[in-house]
């Protein structure tokens, strides 16, 4: 592309931008704003459930407080936040509990991030049949 072509009129003008790049710069930039601005309301309100649902168990242990056992680590945010109430009540916090809840959380997202990758990676969801 003749860079001087590209400025209205034709002339080099010397600033070695070409106009086209420019615009195509600026169609890129508009299209992403509006395509984050169309999607955010709706990732905001998904998100607010999430977190809702992530602060239940939070909520129940406060008025119903449960014995920190093997089996609670288990469940990763219900061991995590057992834990997290311990330490905020300086109470002793048990090693093989928070080894239990740190390897249960970590093994869940592995198998979560490997299961999504696996899914993101076939075509079926990439091409659209129209």
């Amino acid at each position: 592309m003749d860079v001087g072509r590209a400025w209205p009129g034709g002339r080099d003008r010397g600033r070695g931008v070409s106009f086209g790049a420019v615009t195509r710069l600026r169609t890129l930039l508009v299209s992403s704003l509006a395509t984050v601005s169309l999607a955010l309301p709706f990732y905001f309100r998904n998100l607010t459930v999430l977190y809702a649902a992530a602060a239940l168990n939070g909520l129940a242990l406060a008025f119903f407080p449960v014995k920190p056992d093997l089996w609670t680590m288990l469940i990763p945010t219900f061991g995590q936040q057992i834990l997290i109430n311990q330490f905020m009540r300086l109470e002793p916090v048990s090693t093989s509990d928070a080894v239990v809840s740190t390897l249960v959380t970590l093994v869940l997202s592995v198998v979560i991030t490997l299961l999504a990758v696996r899914l993101y990676s076939r075509e079926q969801i990439v091409i659209i049949k129209g």
